[in-house]
């Protein structure tokens, strides 16, 4: 892993979240999150830990619903947690994340 520091605006959350892992589905949460990347705390997955996750967020109705398919590199591990940059964001999913971040605070 390497040393990364986000510059993004982030929100403590607690967003359940499918992470991808050879394909299938595992439960996950999104305990921090910003435009540029993501918290994963590990709830039901294998031990096989990558570097690279597609993962499934749905944002709550009151954040307008979006759901999006998100890639997420991990940068560093502690425990049951990682840190994510996401990966290949498009300009929509960025500007979602952004409102959400805004009107969350």
């Amino acid at each position: 892993m390497h040393n990364e520091r986000r510059r993004a605006s982030r929100k403590s959350t607690d967003l359940w979240v499918n992470k991808f892992i050879d394909g299938l589905p595992h439960l996950a949460r999104v305990v921090e999150v910003s435009a540029s990347g993501c918290v994963l705390e590990r709830v039901l997955e294998p031990d096989a830990a990558r570097d690279l996750y597609p993962i499934e967020l749905a944002l709550p109705s009151s954040a307008g619903g979006s759901r999006m398919w998100l890639w997420a590199r991990a940068v560093h591990r502690e425990g049951d947690r990682t840190m994510c940059k996401f990966v290949g964001l498009d300009p929509v999913d960025r500007a979602t994340l952004t409102r959400f971040i805004a009107i969350a605070a």
